[in-house]
């Protein structure tokens, strides 16, 4: 809370209106925050569903100004160095002028286009651009030491955000740390792992695979124990609730450059 400080006591900080000079000032901001949100929010007192972010700033100062501002503090969204809240709509422009909030903006609602999402149903799914591309009739061809065309041998460096050991990202013998030059490398608990999420995002597009149980008989062996059993010929390869990369067989390096 913040207080003002004399010989006789602390006495609680009172926000009030400030002089016509300072109202001049400000006018212009209060004015576009009125717009930025609904109608029925500009009532005194009613509050509004926002995301305050501080980059840069320190985010329990933030929640205290959020809290001084007759405001509800949120859920951290960390990732965006910021936080949801609810603060009265009289505050917004008080609390965008704060130092070190960084920006005040509107909390959204998005909806999903369908009840259900399907890999087959979305042109730009992992599931329908291996066919488009050609990569699950490459599958199923052997080079000339009668080897599946999947990757096996190849490997790959991905220079990126390092990659999250994630359900069809954990093979230790397939994804190897190299290097790590982010500022992360100086903490143990970060080290080679993906905060930001892109570099895990593209390792799950190069060779990404989801783990099925391995099979017996047939012509093929399923995936058990870190590989493709005797062919690509299973019915995990057309199943759209498969995942698989490009080339599910290769190997690859990740170089972590980048943090969150």
């Amino acid at each position: 809370m913040r207080v003002y400080e004399d010989a006789a006591a602390k006495v609680p900080a009172m926000r009030i209106g400030m002089v016509t000079a300072l109202a001049v000032a400000v006018g212009a901001a209060g004015m576009a925050a009125a717009l930025a949100v609904p109608a029925a929010a500009r009532q005194p007192g009613a509050l509004v569903s926002v995301i305050v972010q501080y980059a840069g700033g320190d985010p329990a100062a933030a929640r205290s100004e959020i809290r001084d501002l007759g405001g509800k503090p949120g859920t951290g969204l960390h990732l965006i160095g910021g936080l949801t809240a609810a603060v009265p709509a009289t505050a917004l422009a008080a609390l965008r002028g704060t130092p070190g909030i960084s920006s005040v903006t509107a909390d959204g609602k998005v909806s999903l286009a369908g009840k259900v999402w399907r890999a087959d149903a979305d042109q730009n799914s992992m599931f329908n651009i291996t066919t488009s591309t050609g990569a699950k009739g490459i599958w199923q061809r052997k080079d000339a030491a009668g080897n599946y065309i999947d990757g096996k041998g190849i490997g790959i460096a991905l220079i990126d955000s390092g990659i999250a050991p994630v359900k069809g990202l954990d093979d230790k013998n397939r994804i190897i740390n190299g290097p790590d030059l982010s500022f992360e490398s100086q903490a143990p608990n970060l080290r080679h792992l993906d905060t930001f999420g892109h570099g895990t995002h593209m390792a799950g597009i190069i060779l990404g695979r989801d783990p099925v149980p391995a099979t017996t008989g047939g012509s093929s062996g399923g995936w058990g124990g870190g590989n493709w059993g005797n062919g690509w010929d299973d019915s995990t390869n057309t199943d759209p609730n498969h995942f698989v990369g490009m080339a599910p067989g290769a190997s690859l390096i990740k170089m972590k450059v980048a943090a969150a």
